[in-house]
């Protein structure tokens, strides 16, 4: 389990620092609040919202993890996790959970943002 949160530790930092994914975690809060625009009927129902909340996180997680393996791959790095004493499951564990927690955050800010 220790060795799970370093790599979560790696991917947050890598999050953090990755252009495309703050862009898309841009992206998906821009959506929800033009969403909102489109659909205003004079209330606000924040409950409404949290029904997309799921739906975005996963796609966003599908999409970053996707992503961040496919650029690993070609860097040479997944090759060298693999040569480590991870297991698999610690290893997509950490990868999962790293990602999970930006876009989770995101998706919360959004819906919060958007019940404002």
């Amino acid at each position: 389990m220790r060795r799970s949160l370093i790599i979560v530790k790696k991917e947050l930092v890598e999050t953090l620092r990755d252009r495309a994914t703050v862009s898309s975690y841009l992206f998906v809060g821009a959506f929800l609040m033009l969403f909102n625009s489109t659909t205003f009927k004079g209330v606000i129902n924040v409950e409404a919202f949290t029904v997309y909340l799921a739906p975005v996180v996963g796609v966003a997680v599908g999409f970053n993890l996707a992503n961040r393996f496919v650029r690993e791959k070609g860097e040479g790095v997944l090759e060298t996790l693999l040569c480590s004493p991870l297991t698999l499951t610690e290893l997509w564990l950490g990868k999962v959970v790293g990602l999970l927690i930006p876009s989770y955050i995101a998706s919360l800010i959004s819906v919060m943002v958007i019940g404002i």
